[in-house]
């Protein structure tokens, strides 16, 4: 959930408690796919991404390695994608925030982090809107 979105259920020192997590933790880069705040990269199916100045592929198991011809044109083809960094909580709960719960992640990571708990809300939040209403008192 957004912050901007929701700032009354978050601590009023929410911005020193991510500025904490992202910069003195992750040391700016996310924590899941190691992409550094503010660089352009080439994402890729699976996870895998390419900073240009680098030529080296990076995936979510920590791993570097040299592209392929065929990889390379794909990134290409993708686009650059700059990273901005996020802070997400673990379990969902913007009220808690102690260290263990929370992660800095670029916003990709934090989509598919988020991914199921999204559906399961819009699947509530549909069933919510497709209760019949009674007509009458009974």
């Amino acid at each position: 959930m957004s912050f901007q979105k929701s700032k009354h259920k978050y601590p009023v020192d929410w911005p020193l408690i991510s500025a904490k997590i992202k910069f003195e933790r992750a040391e700016n880069c996310c924590e899941i796919c190691l992409a550094k705040n503010g660089s352009l990269i080439h994402r890729l199916k699976r996870g895998n991404w390419c900073a240009p100045s680098e030529g080296e592929m990076h995936n979510y198991h920590y791993h570097k390695g040299k592209f392929k011809a065929t990889e390379m044109t794909a990134a290409k083809k993708a686009g650059l994608q700059r990273i901005v960094l996020t802070v997400a909580h673990k379990d969902h709960c913007e009220s808690n925030c102690t260290p263990e719960n929370l992660i800095c992640l670029c916003l990709s990571c934090h989509v598919k982090m988020d991914r199921v708990d999204n559906r399961i809300r819009a699947a509530k939040a549909k069933q919510a809107l497709c209760k019949p209403y009674p007509l009458f008192n009974e």
